[in-house]
């Protein structure tokens, strides 16, 4: 499952997009431009249009032209069972026929999609032990599948005949195979986080994410600073996953490092978690083309100051994971994967061009100590591929101590990190810096760091 742009395969990257608000007209078109360069500057070439939103102005569809950015489109169905008596059927064919018509002179949109999770849900949700399936729940009722398998693709047959069009989202491709299947079409991946991203090898991932807060202004302006502590009521009430803060959250800090000591650890911390697990499930998906050919992480943009899979929080400022996905979906990229038990330096391309890559690869102590160095390693990767480059430990030696070290592995546009263990079992050293802060105008302040030891992230 890939997307060829003028011939040429392309790894879809990217994200969910979802309206940043409860009215439309919420929406200008310079949010729209601020947001969708947001999206650019992080390297991404796509973003879908999620079912369960509402298809967006003239305005989004038009800087989507304009920046590059492929757009898949569902059509608003999302996670439900529709009925297909009347007066439905009718009102669905009119409000198709009118956005298939309006957005079919739009370029950037690259695929039509039926809607999300619906046929998935149909199938299998509710099947867990002592509940009802929905299908049995629906004891034969209609469900909307005369919608995503003889309407849509009629008027798409009608009325846009040049595009793709894909039932639903996840979806295998027949539905002999389940909808969420691996092997086949596009998968939703929520099962895992993580290191557990590494378990899956999705043909094209159009759902991923990780949870975090907001940032720290943003939650301050919305929740005052009463409601800045752990757990607090005004947090906890903005909080709209499944099972509540602590599985999406507290028990992703956990895994990975040590018990915060207050809110704004608390906040930093559950950013980093997001951050960290989504740059491992970019660069796992990367890694594994062409097998893999997209990456839609769940989700860019957001509709409210608390908890959610954002990349960018509701007053428009970057998350941490803004960061690290930026550097994920980067053209070219160095990663390192651990196979057979062993970390692999990856090295990716996914330009038109050959690219040459001159490594460094140096294994340190969290001291600081540098125990080996490798230099000058160099790599010829071909357009628009991946090289398993080079065994780590081969270059640089096995690890003395593995909770006391860190690889890193430099080229002159990217790098790469990679531990042994997690955070909270390393042997970080109190950190030693200097810092100083300036300002180069009245507008703008600037900070400048040197770190005199090892500073991770």
């Amino acid at each position: 499952f890939y997307f060829e742009k003028n011939g040429k395969p392309v790894y879809c990257k990217g994200a969910n997009w979802i309206p940043e608000g409860l009215f439309p007209a919420h929406m200008t078109r310079e949010k729209y431009r601020q947001r969708l360069q947001q999206a650019t500057a992080a390297n991404m070439n796509m973003l879908r249009v999620w079912g369960g939103g509402f298809y967006e102005s003239d305005d989004f569809y038009d800087l989507c032209d304009e920046l590059g950015i492929l757009v898949w489109q569902d059509f608003m169905f999302a996670c439900a069972m529709y009925p297909e008596e009347e007066p439905y059927p009718a009102l669905i064919e009119a409000e198709a026929r009118h956005q298939i018509t309006r957005l079919s002179a739009h370029p950037s949109v690259a695929l039509w999609c039926g809607g999300n999770e619906c046929v998935w849900a149909h199938e299998s949700w509710g099947a867990a032990p002592g509940e009802t399936a929905w299908k049995q729940r629906l004891g034969g009722k209609s469900w909307g599948r005369g919608y995503y398998f003889d309407l849509l693709p009629r008027l798409m047959k009608e009325l846009d005949p040049t595009r793709p069009y894909w039932p639903n989202s996840p979806w295998s491709g027949a539905e002999s195979v389940p909808s969420n299947d691996a092997s086949q079409g596009d998968r939703h991946t929520w099962e895992v986080r993580g290191d557990g991203y590494r378990t899956i090898v999705p043909r094209f991932c159009s759902e991923f994410g990780h949870q975090s807060p907001a940032n720290f202004a943003t939650l301050a302006r919305a929740l005052g600073t009463d409601g800045l502590t752990i757990g607090s009521r005004e947090l906890e009430r903005r909080q709209r996953a499944t099972g509540g803060t602590a599985p999406h959250i507290d028990e992703a800090i956990a895994e990975l490092f040590r018990p915060p000591r207050d809110f704004d650890e608390w906040q930093y911390l559950a950013q980093l978690a997001q951050a960290r697990s989504l740059q491992t499930g970019i660069e796992w998906m990367r890694t594994n083309q062409p097998r893999c050919m997209g990456a839609l992480v769940w989700q860019l943009n957001d509709a409210w100051p608390g908890m959610s899979w954002s990349l960018i929080d509701s007053d428009g400022r970057h998350k941490l994971a803004w960061e690290s996905v930026r550097r994920a979906f980067a053209p070219v990229a160095l990663s390192i994967q651990r196979t057979d038990g062993r970390p692999i330096l990856m090295v990716i391309n996914d330009r038109d061009e050959p690219a040459r890559f001159e490594v460094d690869v140096q294994r340190f102590r969290l001291d600081g100590m540098r125990h080996a160095i490798a230099r000058a390693q160099r790599f010829d990767v071909p357009p628009r591929s991946v090289l398993a480059a080079a065994d780590i430990e081969t270059l640089v030696g096995v690890p003395d101590d593995p909770a006391d070290e860190l690889i890193i592995a430099t080229s002159r546009s990217c790098s790469a990190t990679w531990t042994y263990l997690p955070d909270r079992d390393l042997k970080y050293r109190p950190p030693r810096f200097k810092a100083s802060l300036t300002h180069p105008d009245e507008d703008s302040v600037a900070l400048t760091i040197v770190a005199e030891n090892i500073i991770r992230d």
